[in-house]
This record gives C-alpha cells, structure tokens and sequence, in this order.
C-alpha cells in the first residue's frame, strides 16, 4: 500500500511503534499504530492543546519548541518578568507550570525538563513532523503544555499532580497525559481526575513496565479504597 503523508524526518524509519517493517530486531512487521494510514487523514491537530503532566518540557527543544502551549493571558508580557501579570496565582507562566514550587513564587512559570522524561513524552505525542528534523510525533501540530510535578529523582507529591490536573481543567486542555504511576489510592487524585473527565477532557494514563494485569489491580484498589 502507498501512502501519501510520509514525513521527512530522519528517524522516523527507526519509528517502529509508528510503521513496523520489522527494522528491530525481534518485532513483528505490522505490528505499531498504523500511522500512516491515520496520517493520510489528518496528522495534524493544532487547536488541541494537549497537558502533559511530567517532568517538564524543554522548551528549546528543536522539534517541540514550535509546538508548544502559549498562555494567551501572559503572551503580551515579558516571559520572563518576574510578575503574576495574568494573576492567576503563578508567575510567569507563559507555557505551563511547575507545581513543585510554591504558588506566587518566582519561578512557578519555569517548566523546564530536568531528567528529560517529559520531553521524550511530548516527542512522542507532538513533535513536529515533516520537517527534516528529528522525529515525527504522532500529532505533527498540536498545542504541548507541559505541567511539571515530578522532581529530579523521578518521584513527586499527588497533591502537586492534582494542582497541574487542575491547571490544565482551567486552561482548556482537551486531553491530560500521565505517564507515571503509584501504588497506592488517592480519593484527591481521583476526585480531580473525575473534574476533569466532568470537562470532557481525554485523560490518557502509562500502562506500566511491570507486566502487571491493571483490569485487576483496578478492582482491588476499588475494593480496598
């Protein structure tokens, strides 16, 4: 079969997850998201913003930088002022924010990545595709936010995760991205995934790197709330 949107970008062959031709080792040819097919529909979505709740993005990031979220109540002021000049309890959140920082200090607005996760997340949801330069994201224009909870070890507090759930909620996200987990149940992570799903807006959650069945972790945790 031929395909028209085929992106230029020099890694999208080793993409395999997008268009399987079996170039890893051990994979099964067939076997990915079907991509291309989805592309000659539509690869793009430049008016979905879409909050990825994470370590951060960084922000010069080649293949991101275009792609990311701008905060049209701070866009007409300098990023980097030092003021709450939208005054909504964050400063210079231009892009997103950084909940692991107390509301009103300087420095709330800054969502830069300091393990890389998050923008390796956001590469994979949105990095720009078609323009002969890294890889291609699986929307190639979307609007990123990055909301940054998790802390340089990888670890972070749920109460920080629910203060970026409820900053994407307030700020027009139409999907939530959390590829992360814990062990244990949270009645206010739940109560602010539910406001979220009460707006509409898609949450998609990591599976695990377990092996682990979560259609039974999930009843045993609804048990044993």
């Amino acid at each position: 079969m031929t395909y028209d949107a085929t992106p230029d970008d020099p890694r999208f062959p080793s993409q395999w997850s997008l268009e399987n031709t079996g170039q890893l080792a051990g994979s099964t040819p067939g076997v990915d998201i079907k991509a291309r097919a989805a592309w000659d529909v539509i690869n793009s979505a430049p008016g979905v913003i879409v909050a990825v709740v994470d370590t951060g993005i960084n922000r010069n990031h080649e293949d991101i930088a275009a792609n990311l979220w701008s905060n049209p109540a701070e866009s007409g002021f300098a990023a980097t002022n030092g003021r709450d000049d939208d005054r909504n309890g964050y400063v210079d959140d231009t892009n997103g924010i950084n909940s692991t920082v107390a509301t009103n200090s300087a420095g709330s607005g800054n969502t830069s990545d300091i393990i890389g996760h998050g923008t390796a997340v956001a590469s994979v949801i949105g990095a720009v595709g078609n323009n002969g330069v890294g890889m291609a994201g699986v929307a190639w224009s979307v609007k990123l936010m990055p909301l940054r909870f998790l802390g340089s070890s990888g670890g972070g507090f749920i109460s920080d995760e629910i203060e970026c759930i409820d900053y994407a909620i307030a700020n027009g996200a139409q999907l939530i991205n959390a590829s992360f987990g814990g062990s244990s149940y949270s009645q206010a992570l739940y109560d602010a995934m539910k406001r979220a799903r009460d707006k509409s807006i898609i949450v998609v959650c990591s599976a695990g790197n377990d092996g682990d069945n979560n259609d039974t972790l999930a009843g045993w945790f609804e048990e044993n709330k």
